[in-house]
């Protein structure tokens, strides 16, 4: 691939247990893993096999609970050549989203023609956040392909209805902040 072509990248995140069992010690009340510590998470939705009744509209909402303890692994690769790019080892409670703008910052600022190179920038919606995605965009023009946490519900609804409609002209002949959306100012991303 050409030097000049825009590349995308993808970020996620793993989790990684701990061979301590993450019980406190009596002697030294510590751990025998002293770096790692615990973590939950949690998904959940609206089983939709389930059938609707005059109180639940909807589904059967479910939940899933994962904990572990030990550290979390960050990554950002390059999605064409398939390689990382960056990565960070955490202990496990340390917030995702918050990772990933440093090493997006370090990344950018280490190589930066990594972020001239880089077209789209995708995530799960576990890491979706405004601010994240607005600096991606504003700073250094990568388009963020990260889902909304809860617009999926939103446009499944829409789709079923449908009134689902499409947010105006292409990014290029409108500025981000002059887009309308069923005639409300919003950010939308292109």
């Amino acid at each position: 691939m050409p030097a000049t072509e825009p590349a995308p990248a993808k970020a996620g995140g793993k989790a990684v247990a701990s061979h301590s069992t993450g019980r406190v010690g009596k002697d030294e009340g510590k751990t025998s893993d002293p770096d790692a510590d615990w973590s939950k998470h949690e998904t959940g939705g609206v089983d939709p096999r389930t059938g609707a009744s005059p109180d639940r509209v909807r589904g059967r909402f479910w939940k899933k609970v994962k904990s572990w303890f030990g550290y979390g692994l960050h990554l950002i690769a390059d999605t064409d050549y398939e390689v990382p790019v960056a990565f960070e080892v955490t202990r496990a409670s340390t917030s995702e989203p918050k990772v990933l703008s440093g090493m997006l910052e370090e990344l950018f600022a280490r190589a930066p023609e990594m972020a001239g190179r880089c077209a789209d920038f995708s995530a799960d919606r576990g890491l979706d956040d405004g601010r994240l995605k607005a600096r991606l965009w504003d700073r250094w023009v990568v388009r963020p392909l990260i889902d909304t946490r809860l617009m999926w519900w939103v446009e499944k609804e829409e789709r079923r209805n449908g009134i689902l409609t499409p947010l105006g002209p292409p990014c290029s002949t409108l500025r981000r902040k002059d887009r309308v959306h069923r005639g409300r100012r919003r950010p939308a991303w292109c």
